[in-house]
């Protein structure tokens, strides 16, 4: 993937995990999901890319990360995941 320029804090584009035994073979580990519903800008995949890094090292290791774009429901919230959650910008409404 190649994330667009950053202003400020952004991600490193040149970061390589150093990972050389993997604790699960590729996309069969846990599933990590980056909550990207409360319009964070902390983002595994484009516009931002700021978790790119993170991601790129969890998947290395086998896991399997996403960027969690559902509002939060009892449901989906029931598959066992590992939510990153990040600081969230508030509505007007302070939700």
């Amino acid at each position: 993937m190649q994330c667009p320029p950053q202003v400020g804090q952004g991600p490193d584009p040149t970061y390589v995990p150093d990972i050389d035994e993997p604790t699960y073979p590729s996309s069969s580990g846990p599933r990590v999901a980056v909550d990207t519903t409360h319009r964070n800008f902390h983002t595994v995949g484009l516009p931002y890319c700021r978790y790119y890094p993170f991601a790129l090292a969890l998947r290395t290791d086998g896991a399997v990360v996403d960027d969690f774009r559902v509002p939060f429901d009892p449901v989906l919230c029931s598959d066992p995941a590992t939510l990153a959650a990040c600081p969230f910008i508030a509505t007007t409404s302070g939700s």
